[in-house]
């Protein structure tokens, strides 16, 4: 029974990507069993000093581990398959950046220059030029910006001109817009709201 309720929170942790291959392994068999066998353990020694009908320590230590060590693996189960839950839907908000299609007739011209806001940076965009300061802890970056065409730009950064956050715009609305973004080959989806300024 314990070995295969370790195996069934063994395998919630093991992700898949779209095609079905392993993506990685959160948490190894060997550890996650030794984990629970000694949280397990522990718990049920101290659960066997409650008196109890007036059984023997060794007796209430018997009743007390399987117990107990089902209630750890059954929250190590729980734990796994949310951990798994919050990475799977944080993977379905990303995409090749290759596959990411720019609707055809988007007019981006609209927010090629302007303020925006994420939940974590203002960004101002004038010409080839940005700045972004985080909202956490006030650190400014900025970056060149190369437009590739109406409605994809590259932001890069004027210390290493290798490191380079290519962006596709998909959606435009009076408010902001919508895109995709990446330094490497999976693109995530975000939304920059237009900030109106006062000049």
């Amino acid at each position: 029974m314990f070995v295969l309720l370790v195996l069934i929170s063994y395998n919630t942790s093991i992700l898949y990507n779209k095609k079905g291959e392993p993506l990685f392994i959160m948490i190894e068999f060997g550890s996650t069993a030794l984990a629970i066998l000694i949280i397990g353990v522990a718990l049920g020694a101290l659960m066997a000093l409650i008196p109890f009908k007036r059984l023997k320590y060794s007796q209430k230590f018997r009743l007390t581990i399987p117990i107990c060590t089902t209630l750890v693996i059954c929250l190590d189960l729980y734990a796994s398959t949310q951990e798994a839950y919050l990475i799977r839907k944080h993977m379905a908000d990303q995409k090749l950046y290759k596959d990411v299609q720019i609707p055809q007739g988007l007019d981006c011209s609209s927010v090629h220059d302007g303020t925006f806001e994420t939940p974590s940076l203002i960004i101002e965009r004038h010409g080839d030029y940005q700045k972004q300061t985080s909202k956490i802890s006030d650190e400014v970056e900025e970056f060149k910006v190369k437009w590739i065409s109406d409605c994809e730009y590259y932001l890069i950064s004027p210390e290493d001109s290798t490191d380079i956050l290519k962006v596709k715009i998909i959606k435009v609305t009076p408010d902001g817009y919508d895109c995709f973004a990446t330094i490497g080959k999976w693109a995530a989806a975000a939304s920059l709201k237009k900030l109106k300024v006062d000049h």
